[in-house]
């Protein structure tokens, strides 16, 4: 994406307002999850593929927990969504919701990302599956989720159709 007025510099935004959500990069639930599973398949299994298997699990976790940096990468206001970009941790992009012409989810390599299609033409993709992210964007924006307007479209062009369906038919 190209430099505008999206993109600022992160100590330009005021931070005396709470998010309403905040996403980090690491997904905490999923990680203690593996820990948990990891422990008790050590504590159950009484065979070395169990232990190792268990074992696998808990160091994995270990390593995610205690090496994989944490960052936010997204907060949502009441206005506006601050997106952090993830090569220059300085800079972020500042998107108030009446920018955006359509939202959606998709899944790129089995993974999850929100893509945010801008009135200027440009794209953000939001590398999260989280869904807090989407039922925000549902409550605040409700009608530029992409697959909402496409819906509504089909159910638009089917009422015409019977419309006409019927016209034709009161005619006849």
């Amino acid at each position: 994406m190209e430099e505008n007025n999206y993109h600022v510099k992160v100590e330009t935004i005021e931070n005396s307002l709470q998010p309403a959500v905040k996403i980090y990069l690491k997904p905490k639930f999923a990680i203690y999850l593996f820990l948990i599973i990891g422990i008790m398949i050590i504590i159950l299994t009484h065979n070395l593929l169990g232990i190792l298997a268990g074992a696998f699990f808990c160091v994995l976790s270990f390593y995610n927990i205690f090496m994989v940096k944490d960052q936010v990468i997204l907060k949502m206001y009441d206005d506006y969504i601050i997106l952090y970009d993830a090569y220059d941790q300085t800079m972020c992009y500042k998107i108030f919701y009446d920018d955006i012409e359509t939202y959606t989810a998709q899944a790129i390599n089995s993974t999850s990302i929100y893509v945010l299609t801008l009135k200027s033409g440009d794209s953000l993709e939001i590398p999260t599956a989280n869904t807090k992210v989407f039922k925000r964007l549902q409550k605040i924006i409700p009608e530029r989720d992409k697959f909402t307007r496409w819906k509504n479209e089909v159910e638009n062009r089917s009422k015409a159709h019977k419309k006409q369906k019927q016209a034709q038919k009161n005619k006849g």
